[in-house]
Order: C-alpha cells, then sequence, then structure tokens
C-alpha cells in the first residue's frame, strides 16, 4: 500500500530557490561562452561545467561547433565530453532516458565526430524493441541521414510523423502569409522545401504515391519555381522514379515557360533523352 503523504508536505527546493539556480546556470553559460570566443579555454571549461551540472534542459546546452572547438583546444575538455556522452548512453540503454537526454547525448556525440555512431545505438535500440517515444527521439537526429543514404526502408515507422511534420509546417508558413505575428515559429521557405523534398523522396521511395502526391501539392502551394521543381525532381530521381521526375519537369515548363526552367532541366539530366 503506497505511504501516505505527509500534511505537511513542502517543496525539496523552493521556487525562489530553483530560479535563482536556473539564472546562475544561465550567467555560467554566457560567460563560458566569452570566455571560449577570447581563446580562455580553460577558463571556458570551468564554466560549462557549472553550468551543465545544474542545466536540466537545452536551453543552457552548448552547441557542437562550441563543444568541438573546446575539445579541439584543450585536452581535458575532451575526456570530460566522452565520458559524459557515454553515462547519457548507458540511461539511453537503461531505457530510463527522455527526448532532452537523447538530444544532448547527440550534440555531445557529434562535437566528438562519432557520426556513424548514433545510427549503431539507434539500430541496438530498435533490434532490443525499445518505445516509441524513445526511438522517435533518435529518429528526429538521424531521418536526414538515413534519406541521404537512401535507407528508406529504415524510416517506414517514422514516415506518418515525417509527413505530419511536412504539412504543418506548410500550414504554418501560410498562417504567418496571412495572419502575420511577431515571433512566429514558421519555417523559412527554402527550408520547408528542402526538407519536404527529402520527405517527398521517401514517400516514392515506400510507394506511398498517395501521400506523395500530397506533399507535392502542399510544397508547391509554398513556393512553385523553377528551384522548388528542381528539388523535387532531383528526389524523385533519386528515389528511381523516372516517370515522376519527368513529369515534374513538363509541370515547371508548362507552369514558368520553357525558358524559366534552367534548373529543372539540369536536375532531369539524361532522363530528358531517353524519352
Amino acid at each position: 500500500m503506497p505511504k501516505q503523504l505527509s500534511a505537511t508536505l513542502k517543496e525539496q527546493v523552493p521556487p525562489e530557490k530553483r530560479l535563482a539556480m536556473g539564472q546562475q546556470s544561465r550567467n555560467n553559460f554566457q560567460l563560458a561562452r566569452k570566455l571560449l570566443r577570447d581563446k580562455k579555454y580553460k577558463e571556458a571549461f570551468k564554466q560549462f561545467k557549472h553550468a551543465l551540472a545544474a542545466a536540466d534542459g537545452n536551453d543552457v546546452f552548448p552547441n557542437k561547433a562550441e563543444m568541438a572547438k573546446l575539445a579541439r583546444n584543450y585536452r581535458p575538455a575532451m575526456v570530460a565530453l566522452k565520458r559524459w556522452r557515454n553515462q547519457k548512453e548507458k540511461l539511453i540503454f537503461a531505457l530510463a532516458a527522455d527526448s532532452t537526454i537523447v538530444s544532448q547525448w547527440a550534440i555531445l556525440n557529434d562535437s566528438l565526430n562519432e557520426r556513424d555512431r548514433i545510427l549503431t545505438v539507434f539500430r541496438k535500440l530498435r533490434d532490443a524493441g525499445a518505445d516509441e517515444e524513445l526511438l522517435d527521439s533518435f529518429y528526429w537526429n538521424i531521418w536526414e541521414r538515413l534519406v541521404q543514404k537512401k535507407q528508406y526502408e529504415e524510416l517506414r515507422e517514422f514516415f506518418s510523423t515525417l509527413g505530419w511534420m511536412t504539412l504543418l509546417d506548410v500550414s504554418e508558413h501560410h498562417t504567418e502569409k496571412w495572419f502575420p505575428r511577431e515571433r512566429a515559429l514558421e519555417l523559412p521557405p527554402e527550408k520547408i522545401i528542402g526538407n519536404g523534398a527529402l520527405v517527398y523522396e521517401t514517400a516514392i521511395a515506400l510507394n506511398e504515391n498517395d501521400a506523395a502526391n500530397v506533399i507535392l501539392e502542399k510544397l508547391l502551394s509554398v513556393d512553385d519555381s523553377d528551384s522548388t521543381y528542381a528539388a523535387l525532381i532531383k528526389a524523385a530521381r533519386r528515389a528511381r522514379a523516372k516517370e515522376p521526375a519527368r513529369e515534374l519537369f513538363q509541370q515547371a515548363q508548362e507552369r514558368l515557360g520553357a525558358r524559366r526552367v534552367r534548373k529543372s532541366r539540369q536536375a532531369l539530366g539524361a532522363l530528358i533523352k531517353s524519352g
């Protein structure tokens, strides 16, 4: 039977103390960044350690470039980064990690320039039957690499999320276009098209043709320029879909005119001559 809680139960860490600790972490973090810019690596490392010891999120967590610079120039930092990475990796394999832990682990691992380790860890977790939430935390970090490597089948379980992400980005773009706000979270159009072309490529490769057509329509609603058509044609070619690539080129010609499809023509390449 659960133990009855005390009637005088109090917070273990009072709000004012938590706020003060958070502010101290942010102060250490900003000082660490300044020291790093000034090439005072030993002092920067000390401040980063103070900040990270109290960090419970990514707002005071250094980025990959910062940690890589520190590791290159201060040997003890390299040793510490590996130790912190390995500690978080143990939590991940123990299935005791959340998305924040995974994100921090990925940043640490990238700063150590061990790019393939994340794929190895992900596949071990998947094969061990890790839950969907934990695997999704990895998918967000690796999905673009899997598309670039043409390892589409490994994205089948995550494909619905990628499609959802694409349509959400498009929807936010149109919302901000018609109802602009300050502090908008909308991605720039070129990023929407870049990410969306990878998802379109994945859809074709997985024979998700209806989804591919929806993604295509939505991306062209954001931008139907020669550059966008070229990105989509290239995606279709990478997925070995010749007919969709040709159809896209024909659509680009009809929409833009034969003289305004230089990038699309280059993307289609040899398929033009093959009929």
